[in-house]
């Protein structure tokens, strides 16, 4: 038996807020409890646009986007804040953290705000993230005080908090270098697989990428957003069997970034 669906996309074209036009046309897409799908694109294809769309953050002129077979449009505003609970999203870049709280608050944030919990029980809550994300000696910084790749682990720390079973993930290895690449990398194979924080349980992932190579033995399923168009490429073998143009740019050899 196949797993659930967790993620669905019906005909959607999802909007852009720049040109008022739709940004990406006709997606068809199904995700499935524990896959890990990379969407790749050049910068400003649409990508993210896809993953903030799939967040309830972008919106959809047309279509329908299901959370766990759910449309969070048709719930109450409590029912559908508890079903996006159930998502957790990493943003481009450094990840938009809050500029003016240190590490520790950004991470005990969400757990403060979604369960009323006291600063004490919060951050006693988030001592076994830290430590799996070896961020103690940073957690009293603030951002600005991070290097680029401490601020993406801290934002990929902050969108498990609340331990979700979808991860979105915008461009998680965008910037990085060949070290902190494979660190990152390191910790999405293990949250597909099962992390200590998340009970062991895997989490479903979906990430974006101007790259496709680092992804090859992480991801099992790949797709395209080129010309505001969604193109389904499928696993690593018919991904590597592709000869179209905009698969071959995004499969350039980096070898700042190898594969394995």
């Amino acid at each position: 038996m196949n797993p659930p669906i967790v993620l669905q996309f019906e005909a959607v074209s999802v909007a852009s807020p720049i040109e008022g036009s739709p940004s990406v046309n006709g997606i068809d897409w199904q995700v499935r409890e524990g896959e890990c799908w990379v969407i790749g694109g050049l910068q400003g294809s649409g990508k993210s646009a896809v993953v903030e769309a799939a967040a309830g953050l972008r919106s959809t002129p047309s279509g329908c986007v299901k959370l766990f077979g759910i449309d969070p449009a048709a719930l109450t505003g409590a029912e559908a804040q508890r079903l996006r609970r159930r998502v957790g999203l990493v943003f481009e870049g450094s990840g938009r953290l809050f500029g003016s709280l240190s590490v520790l608050d950004n991470l005990t944030l969400p757990l403060r705000y979604h369960e009323d919990l006291s600063p004490g029980e919060a951050v006693e809550r988030i001592v076994p993230l830290l430590e799996a994300f070896d961020l103690q000696p940073v957690a009293e910084l603030l951002p600005r005080q991070l290097g680029y790749g401490l601020s993406k682990r801290v934002a990929l720390a902050r969108a498990l908090v609340l331990r979700p079973e979808i991860l979105l993930a915008d461009d998680p290895l965008g910037g990085l270098d060949a070290a902190q690449a494979r660190t990152l990398r390191r910790l999405l194979i293990q949250l597909n697989r099962g992390h200590p924080w998340l009970g062991d349980r895997p989490v479903t992932l979906v990430l974006t990428a101007e790259e496709l190579r680092p992804f090859l033995n992480l991801a099992g399923h790949f797709a395209l957003v080129e010309n505001r168009r969604w193109t389904p490429i499928g696993t690593r073998d018919e991904l590597l069997e592709c000869r179209t143009a905009g698969v071959m740019e995004l499969l350039a050899d980096h070898s700042e970034h190898p594969s394995a």
